[in-house]
């Protein structure tokens, strides 16, 4: 009877264990995923998008390649962004028209700053609408996709708007090469 016991005992224990394994693995899956930075290939320059895309459902098939406390990620190699959005669906990626080599957009980490939902630009008088600003005046908003823009990046109309929705003061940008 006590060996049957202690088997009893051992199997659950198994069983405990095993269901801490498979908590685990389910937390894992849940958590976004983060490429490692050499992952990144080598800075080339950026590609011009055909034609916008629509973002109306959420692509998870193409991961961004920033930190995972970025809220935002723009690459410059692949003229893509993505958004994590309200819901915490992650959008993208979405193309996107980045700054000249004369007035390029910066890389690195920011925290947005402003969002303004009809801003003009102060440099030309263009519009700039769902501009959600971060690194000073460098901004994200829908415009067009056909001309580098002088360092902010440019988002189709509809990624625009989620962006913009996704995207509160404080909440970190990631631009990488």
């Amino acid at each position: 009877m006590g060996a049957i016991r202690a088997a009893a005992i051992a199997a659950l224990a198994g069983v405990s264990l095993a269901g801490a394994a498979v908590a685990g693995m389910e937390k894992a899956l849940h958590e976004r995923p983060v490429p490692p930075p050499a992952a990144l290939p080598a800075p080339e320059a950026p590609a011009v998008p055909a034609a916008p895309v629509s973002v109306a459902e959420p692509a998870s098939t193409s991961l961004p390649p920033c930190r995972a406390a970025a809220r935002a990620c723009v690459r410059l190699t692949t003229a893509s962004a993505w958004v994590w959005g309200m819901d915490g669906a992650l959008v993208g990626p979405v193309p996107v028209r980045v700054g000249r080599a004369d007035s390029p957009t910066p890389v690195g980490a920011f925290p947005v700053e402003a969002k303004r939902l009809d801003h003009v630009s102060s440099l030309d008088g263009t519009p700039m609408p769902f501009a959600v600003f971060f690194a000073d005046d460098v901004a994200l908003y829908q415009g067009d996709l056909t001309q580098p823009s002088a360092g902010s990046v440019r988002l189709p109309a509809r990624a625009a708007s989620t962006f913009f929705e996704a995207l509160g003061p404080g909440d970190l940008v990631q631009v990488v090469p």
